[in-house]
């Protein structure tokens, strides 16, 4: 409601960024605005008798993540009021967030990251596209201080987050089939890259 005053009072466009929309019951969190989303232009008399409407100028995103099965499915209710747009870490064979970051932030290494981000996902969407690894794994505060990815920190990485979750993906696998087919020495051959990140 804070909110929708403030942009009533202002008519530039108003952004409203909800993360991860689906994680809660929505018609009940929302109650009388899944309503007033699809009727902008109406206005409703609220619970305690005031009057409430959504101002033109604001507009809602909701962000979710569709790989937790739990909460993939959508209130179909929530999904008649809002367009649905997938974003990809990797499309065509390229990264769409971390290869522009990596740059803009001036790491040495920036290629070998990204190809090795894109050879990952690329073996993971063999399995299934829509358990690739995100980009923020990589965007990381250290390797910007050094001005580079060392092996000590990506390696660090790869074994305490994105192998522990690609073994998730791949409950059925050994550990061993696990690192043969997902270990940075793999993911690093299958982008063309040495064990030393030099392309081979």
């Amino acid at each position: 409601m804070k909110f929708c005053e403030s942009a009533r009072s202002n008519s530039a466009p108003h952004v409203l960024i909800i993360d991860e929309i689906n994680r809660a019951k929505t018609s009940r969190v929302f109650g009388e605005l899944l309503w007033l989303l699809e009727y902008r232009e109406k206005e409703i008399t609220l619970q305690y008798g005031q009057q409430f409407s959504i101002p033109a100028n604001v507009y809602i995103i909701g962000t979710m993540n569709t790989v937790d099965r739990s909460i993939a499915l959508v209130d179909y209710a929530l999904r008649r009021r809002f367009a649905f747009m997938t974003l990809w870490p990797v499309r065509d064979g390229k990264s769409v967030v971390l290869s522009a970051w990596l740059k803009s932030r001036g790491i040495a290494n920036a290629e070998e990251i990204d190809r090795v981000f894109v050879a990952l996902n690329t073996a993971i969407a063999e399995r299934e596209e829509a358990l690739m690894v995100g980009h923020s794994y990589l965007m990381l505060e250290e390797a910007v201080k050094a001005g580079r990815f060392d092996d000590g920190l990506l390696d660090f990485v790869w074994r305490t987050q994105i192998l522990p979750l690609v073994s998730e993906y791949e409950y059925q696998l050994k550990a061993s089939e696990i690192e043969e087919r997902y270990g940075l020495a793999a993911i690093r051959k299958r982008a063309g890259l040495s064990s030393k990140g030099e392309v081979a």
